[in-house]
């Protein structure tokens, strides 16, 4: 008998870890963010941005304000014909972002 409600006991307990764990991941998946492809967004809500997509914008430059990105942890301007010069502007402006220049390529040198 006491082995039959520990048992019922331990059952309960799973399924609750279950949901719970459920829950947790449904709140996580809620919470992340997707990237802003936008930069004058991205430059309105500059503690928001940790990801930031520029792919095929045609862009050749980066306003200086790319810096104010304090939380920016990758950069993608793939497709974009940006001159090795700025590209070197940009690597001094945000040292600690990782930067993809082309597709699957991250450079966090400098």
């Amino acid at each position: 008998m006491k082995s039959k409600i520990t048992f019922v006991y331990v059952q309960k307990i799973v399924i609750f870890l279950f949901v719970l764990i459920c829950f947790l991941s449904q709140a996580e998946a809620e919470n992340k963010q997707k990237p802003f492809k936008n930069l004058k967004k991205g430059l309105q809500h500059p503690r928001s941005v940790d990801e930031l997509d520029l792919s095929f914008q045609k862009l050749t430059t980066l306003p200086k304000e790319i810096g104010q990105l304090k939380n920016l942890q990758r950069l993608e301007l793939d497709s974009n014909p940006i001159s090795s010069q700025e590209k070197e502007r940009i690597r001094k402006l945000l040292p600690n972002v990782g930067l993809i220049l082309k597709a699957e390529e991250i450079d966090r040198t400098l």
